[in-house]
């Protein structure tokens, strides 16, 4: 059994000024004692807010980290196996993920498919964007979405890397599958998708 907990295009901005979280840094020693909550983000300084709101190492980022393992250990006592969406940096020198973490790759931008799946990350779930998305009325050709393959991560726009198709081996079989996601559109625009 899986528990899906999302976990991508999380907001940070107000996290350093509730007090629990800011605890939590200061327990890790990441924070000094004396820093001081700010109940608006914006009061904090440029040098705070590049190291308190990076998503890609910062220290908001380390909680939610944290947040995933907590969440991952908590599944495992259920029996269940974690799935998130790829939005995450990767482990970290404090908190380190389990390999067998279940990740939707979608915009392989988090975390790429090629390191993911060659032995040096997560179990994948293939879900790109091409032809995997039914959104904003891209249309897939018949060919495109039966020539599919599960092992090719493909993004239509252009500055994404998987604009370029990326292609693994997946010699170890960490490809768990595929998803086909549709949302954020009108029904009838659904339909014509």
């Amino acid at each position: 059994p899986y528990f899906h907990l999302g976990a991508d295009e999380c907001d940070y901005t107000n996290l350093f000024a509730d007090p629990s979280s800011v605890q939590r840094f200061k327990d890790w020693g990441l924070l000094p004692n004396t820093f001081t909550v700010q109940q608006n983000p914006n009061n904090y300084s440029a040098q705070d807010k590049a190291t308190l709101f990076n998503n890609r190492g910062g220290w908001s980022h380390e909680l939610y980290l944290n947040y995933l393992r907590e969440m991952y250990d908590f599944m495992k006592t259920r029996g269940k196996n974690l799935i998130v969406w790829e939005g995450f940096g990767g482990s970290s020198a404090i908190t380190e993920l389990p390999k067998d973490l279940n990740v939707m790759m979608f915009d392989c931008v988090y975390n790429a498919p090629d390191v993911a799946v060659d032995g040096q990350g997560y179990n994948v779930i293939n879900a790109c964007w091409e032809p995997l998305y039914v959104i904003d009325q891209h249309k897939w050709s018949t060919e495109q979405i039966y020539s599919w393959n599960i092992k090719t991560f493909t993004n239509f726009w252009p500055t994404m890397r998987s604009f370029t198709p990326i292609v693994v081996e997946d010699k170890d079989n960490v490809i768990q599958g595929g998803q086909v996601s549709s949302w954020e559109q009108p029904e009838t625009w659904q339909i014509d998708s």
